[in-house]
C-alpha cells in the first residue's frame, strides 16, 4: 500500500511538471548537493523509478515465489 501511494504521489508531481521543468538540472531542485549536478532531472527520475525497478525485477519475482 505504501509503494502504491508513493507511486501515485510521484505520478501526480511529475504530471504537474512542464517539459521545461524536467529539462532543468538536478542541482536546480537540490541546490545544496555537492558537487552541483548539471544533468537534467528527467534522467534522475527515470533512473530512480522505472529503470531502477526493472533492474530488480528478477529478485522481486524470485522473492514473490517464496512468499507463504
Amino acid at each position: 500500500a505504501a509503494l502504491r501511494t508513493a507511486q501515485a504521489e510521484l505520478r501526480e508531481l511529475i504530471g504537474a511538471m512542464e517539459d521545461e521543468d524536467l529539462a532543468r538540472p538536478y542541482g536546480y531542485f537540490q541546490p545544496a548537493t555537492t558537487p552541483y549536478r548539471s544533468d537534467p532531472v528527467v534522467g534522475w527520475l527515470a533512473g530512480n523509478t522505472f529503470e531502477h525497478v526493472a533492474g530488480h525485477l528478477p529478485a522481486i519475482r524470485a522473492a514473490r515465489g517464496q512468499v507463504v
